[in-house]
């Protein structure tokens, strides 16, 4: 009976080892797997990014999906190899990337979209800082301000902007004294989490899917001469075009759903408001025209933020903003409001992204 026991016990413990083997060897490949698709730029930029910047510069539109790294080293590219001053910039996230050269001005404008997906304030000035370190800052900044990048417990992978942290530094180093100090800190503080966050995603089985399907695409960045692709597309001027099933979408109704937990998490104080405002004194100090623009939400959306309590800070983000530009002599476009602009359901791609004709009836006016 002893022998039996002693025989059980070590078949049981030799399973146990050989599955915990097994266990770690699939993790190991995992993690390899993970690393080597990177469809989402998460560990290295894309070395082939300088041709990417060079082809739109020269004019060429450019398709295919860029991680998120990716963005923000294409920027850098950009603006270090483009010659000349801009007249107009634009900043902001992914509800910013429609603005397009001929909807301001009639085009005759010198201008780029620098709206890159999930951005935040620091992104905003990393990407001034692009410009200041080159020596040419351009003479009009259009920032597109979304109410959650004010709430700091949004989840929007904050520690992407690090790829621009020296050129956000050297423009933060002009702020005022408090804010310089709390900004420095909290930058040194975050970057271990940052770093833990970065890793986990070679585990994480919902990016092992994504890369998964990146592969199987087979897509690569390329140069086009058409929108017409179902794949992101990106005008010379910056703007992008989506893929097909957002590009078409039309949220025609989606009851009082309210706007994504990720961002709107405890979302009750406005935050970094000091971060914010020392950019904008940065650039009316130099001399850079400042426009604050607010791209619409959806209007069942922003129904919801004047019902519910959840998401009223909505409304005081634009009646801050508002009163900002007010005291500093800043141009505002469009508002959470879709309603002042007549715009309905159909004018939506979802919550909160609208269709390139939003950007274009916002800007008709503008001079």
């Amino acid at each position: 009976m002893a022998t039996e026991r002693g025989s059980s016990h070590r078949s049981c413990k030799s399973w146990l080892k050989g599955f915990f083997s097994i266990f770690l060897l699939l993790l190991l490949l995992t993690a390899l797997f993970n690393f080597h698709a990177d469809s989402a730029g998460v560990f290295r930029p894309n070395k082939g990014l300088k041709g990417v910047a060079m082809n739109l510069i020269k004019g060429n539109m450019v398709a295919g999906y860029l991680g998120r790294d990716d963005e923000r080293e294409l920027e850098r590219l950009i603006v270090e190899n483009y010659p000349g001053q801009r007249d107009i910039i634009a900043v902001g996230s992914s509800r910013t990337m429609l603005l397009r050269k001929r909807f301001i001005r009639g085009g005759k404008v010198d201008f780029f979209n620098h709206s890159i997906a999930g951005a935040t304030i620091q992104d905003y000035i990393g990407i001034v800082g692009l410009y200041k370190r080159k020596g040419m800052l351009p003479k009009t900044v259009i920032i597109g301000v979304d109410p959650w990048i004010f709430n700091k417990n949004a989840r929007l992978g904050r520690e992407f902007w690090r790829i621009l942290e020296s050129y956000y530094r050297e423009v933060v180093a002009e702020f005022p004294k408090g804010a310089r100090g709390k900004t420095l800190v909290t930058s040194t503080t975050e970057q271990g989490s940052d770093v833990v966050s970065r890793y986990e995603q070679l585990i994480n089985l919902e990016y092992t899917m994504q890369n998964w399907q990146y592969l199987q695409k087979g897509k690569k960045v390329y140069v086009t001469d058409t929108i017409d692709v179902d794949d992101i597309v990106r005008e010379p001027d910056g703007s992008d075009h989506f893929p097909y099933n957002q590009r078409f979408a039309t949220m025609k109704e989606i009851g009082s759903r309210g706007l994504p937990p990720i961002i709107y998490r405890n979302f009750d104080t406005l935050s970094d408001t000091d971060l914010f405002e020392g950019l904008l004194g940065f650039l009316k100090s130099h001399g850079v025209a400042v426009v604050l623009l607010l791209p619409p939400l959806h209007p069942d959306v922003y129904r919801t933020c004047l019902q519910d309590p959840r998401y009223s800070i909505t409304i005081k983000v634009e009646e801050y903003l508002r009163q900002l530009a007010r005291d500093n002599g800043f141009a505002v476009v469009g508002s959470y409001d879709p309603g002042k602009y007549g715009f309905g359901a159909e004018d939506f791609i979802d919550e909160i992204h609208g269709h390139e004709s939003v950007m274009k009836k916002l800007f008709e006016t503008y001079k």
